[in-house]
């Protein structure tokens, strides 16, 4: 069975910046590493109040634009980006950025939404966008469903247009927002990151943040038997590809899972580390993130 570290141990090794570009599997146990002294995240130094996710290649290299400000994102679209979207980060804050001792990106999702060239989180679009349209226009449930899930999320261009059709028909276009929604509905896109496009991504965001980069690897769920499941199935190995030719050392907790027991390691959803597996991960993920700086693989 696999133990935590000893607290005041923890607490006695070197306190890491991280600038991150992720979700959940890479914040959490950031979190846990903030809680000991071993770890901090530069976006909360940079003033969000929460951490502003970027889950694929090109949401990441986004996300530094923004916060370098090279690109200026409208409210009414940073509300579909990210947790926090009433901030945006001062000349001073961007200064913190530049204290990073890595970066750490973990992608979750080959899939972007894209909508006037920026790429939205499908999370905030479904709870912020989606579920608002849905009880403002009950009647319209099943195209919206479709628009995203069966249309966008399934890469089913011809299902996403027909369901668009049905709602520019039915929606009204009297105020500013109703035409936000419209123009929303109607020009948003998907687009699917392969190797190639990873790469270009990940080589293009390491330039930016000019210290040492590495992967951490996102399975996107478990067997019982702790065996990880990609998805799209190739995710994963499109992941690896792209860090192997980049030649970025990567993080992968899928052996921790399975020695540690799935069950025990996962929370229920089997998507989300279990409280008393984050600190274990963090110390794995404290001690990989010192072979990135050092330039060596784990």
């Amino acid at each position: 069975m696999l133990e935590r570290t000893d607290p005041e141990h923890r607490q006695a090794s070197r306190r890491l910046l991280v600038a991150s570009f992720g979700g959940c599997p890479l914040y959490n146990p950031l979190q846990s590493l903030r809680e000991v002294g071993k770890g901090f995240h530069l976006f909360k130094a940079a003033g969000f109040k929460r951490p502003p996710f970027a889950l694929s290649s090109g949401a990441a290299v986004q996300l530094h634009k923004f916060c370098t400000g090279e690109i200026a994102i409208p409210l009414n679209v940073r509300r579909l980006c990210y947790a926090d979207p009433e901030h945006v980060p001062s000349e001073k804050q961007l200064k913190v950025l530049q204290r990073a001792d890595l970066a750490l990106v973990e992608m979750s999702t080959p899939l972007e939404m894209v909508y006037d060239g920026f790429i939205l989180n499908s999370n905030r679009l479904k709870d912020r966008f989606l579920v608002a349209l849905k009880d403002r226009f009950p009647e319209l449930a099943r195209p919206i469903t479709l628009w995203r899930s069966a249309g966008m999320q399934k890469m089913n261009e011809p299902v996403r247009a027909e369901a668009a059709a049905a709602l520019l028909k039915a929606l009204p276009k009297d105020t500013e927002d109703d035409l936000f929604i419209r123009d929303l509905i109607e020009g948003t896109r998907v687009r699917e990151t392969k190797t190639p496009h990873i790469v270009a991504d990940l080589a293009e965001l390491r330039s930016r943040v000019a210290v040492p980069t590495g992967m951490i690897i996102h399975n996107f769920t478990y067997m019982p038997d702790g065996r990880p499941v990609s998805w799209p199935a190739d995710f994963r190995d499109n992941c690896v590809a792209a860090a192997k030719e980049l030649g970025m050392p990567v993080f992968d907790a899928a052996g921790m899972v399975a020695e540690y027991g799935a069950v025990a390691a996962m929370h229920v959803d089997m998507r989300h580390y279990s409280k008393p597996f984050t600190p274990i991960v963090a110390d794995a993920m404290h001690r990989f993130m010192g072979t990135v700086i050092e330039g060596g693989n784990p």
